[in-house]
């Protein structure tokens, strides 16, 4: 994924208003990037595409689309699957809005076809920010299967540490050893629901990684 498309994914979650505002849409791409950057330093990600990057980047800023009315009504009647897939409501409008927007693409999405691997993430990211288990869904083929489990994993973790929309969460840091990741929430206030719905949600990026997961708060001393 181009930057260029990047921005053209930015432009189209900006007319559903990023599904709960820009300032959490960008928070939880910050955050997710952080975390996707300092593993890839830690050599945690080996053998990721050099646009997976881009992709997290781009999910992160659409992940919350499908709450928005307007995106509701752009999808029309949700797909059959979406009744049994125990997936959230939102999670499947914000997939169907997306798909509609790549199968007919404005420039500069248009301009240069989004690699298979690109458009399955990004959509699969959208649809997988949820608790049910990640699976696959009818038409839409499903590659990268071990990393996207790992990005979906960053992006749930990035969006509990700010689901209240408060930006308290100012950096993360992680730590790794052989058995265990910890990340480090550096805040300028107290995170302890945030910290708590990470740490309810690292299943998936423990097995991916094959490490045990710590999240870890630290309130600055100068709050």
């Amino acid at each position: 994924m181009t930057e260029g498309q990047v921005r053209a994914i930015d432009f189209a979650a900006r007319r559903y208003d990023y599904g709960r505002g820009a300032l959490h849409a960008r928070k939880v791409a910050d955050l997710a990037v952080s975390i996707f950057d300092q593993l890839t330093h830690l050599e945690l990600l080996p053998g990721f595409p050099p646009t997976a990057r881009n992709v997290l980047f781009a999910a992160c800023l659409a992940h919350d689309v499908g709450l928005s009315e307007k995106a509701r009504a752009d999808a029309g009647i949700l797909p059959a699957w979406a009744a049994t897939s125990g997936y959230e409501t939102s999670r499947v409008v914000g997939f169907q809005a997306l798909r509609m927007l790549l199968d007919n693409p404005p420039p500069p999405l248009g301009r240069t076809d989004l690699s298979r691997e690109d458009r399955c993430g990004l959509l699969y990211l959208i649809l997988w920010d949820g608790e049910a288990p990640p699976h696959e869904v009818p038409d839409e083929p499903l590659v990268c299967t071990d990393a996207l489990r790992t990005l979906a994993a960053i992006v749930r973790l990035a969006d509990c540490l700010e689901f209240r929309c408060n930006s308290l969460v100012s950096t993360v840091r992680i730590v790794a050893t052989e058995s265990s990741v910890r990340i480090i929430v550096n805040s300028m206030g107290k995170v302890t629901e945030e910290v708590a719905c990470a740490a309810s949600n690292t299943a998936l990026l423990a097995a991916s990684l094959r490490r045990r997961i710590v999240i870890q708060e630290v309130v600055s001393s100068h709050n």
